[in-house]
């Protein structure tokens, strides 16, 4: 009852429970924050910035790429490219389906960071959207009757009122801060993945593909070879039976 008709002590209790609730969507919006710098930190470095990838030919002909130095989502695009080297061994390789494969697993990250970059903007919203839902409510039950009767209201009401809007509005401003910095960092980071895997790119093209083309060229050749000596072969093999059959 005491709290209905406004003492002091009722007021500093709706200061705390909307104060709390700013606090609390703050310590979340940090979080989700800090996350977000480390996804882009992955963007970032997706791609090496230098030629550290090595191409490995095995003694049976298999070629696979490897790099001990990459982090974990570049491993993991080039375990994908790896898979497709292993399948299309002897046969004739696809410039397209490798880009497409680097292409996909840099998307899968960047798609990652794009649903959680707005995510403190929302929290923000839903802490000013309450703060401004509980005082109307407070404000309602208290001065809402003697506004409508005009009857004198007391303006510690709306006072109350926009103290309770002025600090949620907190998390809306720190959620419209931290969404604009990680935006920024993410289209920084971005540019830079960008450059890197264009010169991955173009390091496959240039490199790997005509590593590729002469392992497939010099199978073919050596296949072409063993069909020449084997037609040789064949052909002393029946011109001796020939003679023979007829010698006797």
């Amino acid at each position: 009852l005491r709290c209905l008709v406004g003492s002091e002590m009722c007021i500093r209790d709706r200061y705390f429970i909307v104060a709390a609730i700013v606090v609390v969507v703050l310590v979340w919006q940090y979080k989700t924050y800090k996350e977000n710098a480390s996804r882009i930190d992955s963007i970032r470095t997706l791609f090496p910035g230098d030629d550290t990838t090595e191409i490995v030919v095995e003694e049976d002909g298999s070629t696979y790429l490897k790099n001990d130095s990459a982090n974990s989502e570049f491993k993991s695009t080039l375990e994908d490219i790896n898979k497709y080297l292993i399948h299309n061994k002897n046969k004739t390789y696809d410039y397209h389906i490798l880009k497409e494969i680097v292409n996909r697993n840099s998307k899968s990250l960047e798609d990652e960071v794009d649903t959680m970059l707005t995510v403190p903007l929302y929290w923000g919203l839903i802490a000013t959207i309450f703060g401004i839902a509980f005082g109307i409510v407070m404000f309602a039950w208290k001065d809402l009757a003697n506004l409508i009767g005009g009857s004198n209201m007391n303006p510690e009401g709306i006072k109350i009122l926009l103290t309770d809007v002025g600090i949620a509005m907190i998390a809306s401003l720190a959620g419209v801060y931290f969404t604009k910095e990680s935006t920024s960092k993410y289209n920084s980071a971005r540019t830079e993945m960008v450059k890197n895997m264009n010169r991955f790119l173009t390091w496959i093209q240039s490199d790997l593909m005509s590593k590729l083309s002469d392992d497939l060229t010099g199978a073919l050749i050596k296949m072409t070879q063993d069909l020449n000596e084997f037609n040789r072969t064949f052909a002393t093999v029946s011109y001796t039976h020939l003679r023979a059959h007829e010698t006797s």
